[in-house]
Formats: C-alpha cells, sequence, structure tokens
C-alpha cells in the first residue's frame, strides 16, 4: 500500500455505513490507527482528515491516536480518496486491497525521514497461556531502534536490537508489570521510556511507537491494542 489513510478510510467507511459484509471466512478482520502527529509536519497536532469513499464523504475529522477495530471486511479492492479536513483538494487517490482471512492493522505513520505513509502488519492472536504476547512496531520518524523491557524498572534487557522503521517483532513474556524503552540502536539512554505496561495472561498487546526522535523535536509516543488472545 501507498500513501497515507488509504485503509484508515475503507475501513471507516464500512464501520459507519454498515455495508453489506461476506461470510467470515472470506472477510478480513482489520484494525486502523492514525498515528501521525501533526505537530511533527508543522500542521495542528490532530491532524484531522476527511474520507471520501467513491466520491461521497464518509468519514469527516478522523484524528491522531484514534483507532477503530476490529471490522470485518470482504475482500477486495476499493477506490479511496483522502483530504485534509475542511478541503476540497483530494491529495490521495489509490486503490487498496484486503485479502480474506487476515487479521492485520493498517497504520498511518511517518517514515524515518519524516514523510507520510501507511504500513500494513499482521497481528497473531493465537491463544498464549498463561503469557502475554506482544508485537512492537517501529512506526516513527527515528533511524533503527534497539527496545528493551524488564519487570524492574531500572534495569534494561534488549528484546529487539536494531529495528528499522516499518517493521514489527513479536516476544512472549510473563503476566507481569514490565517496563519498556527504547533508544537509537546501539545507545544507552532511552528517547522514551522506561513505560510501565501491565501485561495479562492470554493476551496479546499490538504496540506502536510513533512520532518523531530528532534534534529539535522528540514527540515519540506508544499507541497500545490489547486484545484477549482466541
Amino acid at each position: 500500500m501507498k500513501g497515507i489513510w488509504l485503509a484508515v478510510a475503507f475501513v471507516f467507511a464500512l464501520f459507519i455505513s454498515g455495508s453489506a459484509m461476506a461470510t467470515p471466512g472470506s472477510n478480513a478482520s482489520v484494525y486502523v490507527v492514525h498515528g501521525i502527529n501533526g505537530g511533527d509536519l508543522g500542521l495542528p497536532q490532530e491532524l484531522p482528515v476527511d474520507v471520501y469513499v467513491d466520491g461521497t464523504l464518509a468519514i469527516p475529522d478522523f484524528e491522531f491516536g484514534q483507532i477503530v477495530g476490529p471490522v470485518s471486511l470482504p475482500a477486495g479492492e476499493y477506490l479511496i480518496e483522502i483530504n485534509l479536513a475542511g478541503t476540497n483538494t483530494t491529495v490521495i487517490s489509490a486503490n487498496v486491497p484486503f485479502f480474506a482471512g487476515e487479521n492485520s492493522t493498517v497504520i498511518a505513520h511517518l517514515t524515518p525521514d519524516g514523510a507520510p505513509t501507511a504500513s500494513k502488519f499482521v497481528n497473531n492472536f493465537s491463544r498464549s497461556g498463561p503469557l502475554s504476547r506482544v508485537q512492537v512496531h517501529h512506526t516513527a520518524a527515528a533511524p533503527a531502534v534497539d527496545i528493551y523491557a524488564s519487570p524492574i524498572s531500572r534495569v534494561i534487557r534488549p528484546i529487539f536490537r536494531n529495528v528499522p522503521n516499518g517493521v514489527q517483532g513479536t516476544t512472549l513474556q510473563p503476566a507481569l508489570r514490565w517496563f519498556f524503552s527504547i533508544t537509537p540502536a546501539g545507545a544507552s539512554v532511552p528517547v522514551l521510556g522506561p513505560a510501565p505496561l501491565s501485561l495479562a495472561r492470554n493476551t496479546t498487546y499490538l504496540v506502536y511507537a510513533v512520532g518523531t526522535v530528532n534534534a529539535e523535536r522528540n514527540s515519540l509516543s506508544l499507541i497500545i491494542i490489547p486484545v484477549e488472545n482466541n
């Protein structure tokens, strides 16, 4: 997928309009996340957009940090057009595919250089018994990072190293209160954290690092979606 807001538009259009759905086995199940802080682009932090489907306004004012899902979507491709809220100029126009049987998240975020983009990640909600599953995603305007986790805030233990933008990693951890930190790859000083997260048994946590990290600005933050496993 290319461009910002494509899957966002389609998911919200179906969610709100109540369009007829195919049988569950032929559908995709999708979460959608608005992960672009408008302040990183010199715009209002909320960065609201208007979503058009086949030329009709479907979703006005979808804002930074909002999440929707899971939404059941018939497999196929759809024409989506996106405007900044309140404008008449289409900034994105593309066909967007979704596939039968997949469970995924589509997140609008920034590239390492700070340009808007969108990525789709496959989710794993299989049972994890007494453990918790954490799926961590680097979706921030930052170079590669190291990700640390520890049940003690003053101790950092690497769980993923040298993770580039647009990549996810999955780890199983005991159901405890953990502290997560993010550093630039190879560095020792966190740019985020230690941030506490209490993990529940048999639950998956979709964790998205969003924002910008550079000499002028550190807006790095986490968007977290907890889902009880099937």
